[in-house]
């Protein structure tokens, strides 16, 4: 359930629409990111705008309604700072849960909510930092 998607080719994250642009998405050409299959717009239980699949599209990617709420609040307050805001962004070795983009820098942040081991953060660092992240 990625909050980013391209609308008729056009890159949108969900959550930085305005009201009026979200209304208008049904009916679109929807293709999800970072995968590419077809989806549809849809609000989850915690009031997040983001995309879902369409049925037996084949991609069996999925993220809680929580992990969707924390990303669309980090990309608002991204966005709110005047930084370029980013979703579901891939890259060499990642998918960055939110890119920012500012003066000088790129900054990836990642939701975590499971557990993990210090070695996975660190290779995940590693990856970011040859990336220039």
């Amino acid at each position: 359930m990625p909050l980013s998607a391209s609308v008729d080719d056009e890159v949108v994250c969900g959550p930085l629409m305005t009201d009026p642009a979200w209304a208008a998405m049904r009916g679109r050409s929807i293709r999800l990111l970072p995968c590419g299959h077809p989806g549809f717009p849809r609000v989850s239980p915690l009031g997040t705008r983001h995309f879902v699949h369409a049925r037996d599209s084949g991609c069996r990617r999925a993220e809680s309604a929580e992990h969707l709420r924390l990303k669309a609040v980090i990309a608002q307050q991204v966005a709110d700072v005047g930084w370029r805001a980013r979703t579901e962004v891939p890259g060499p070795g990642f998918i960055a849960d939110v890119l920012a983009e500012g003066p000088g820098a790129t900054v990836a942040f990642e939701v975590q909510r499971s557990r993990q081991v210090l070695l996975e953060y660190e290779r995940r660092q590693q990856v970011y930092a040859a990336a220039g992240v």
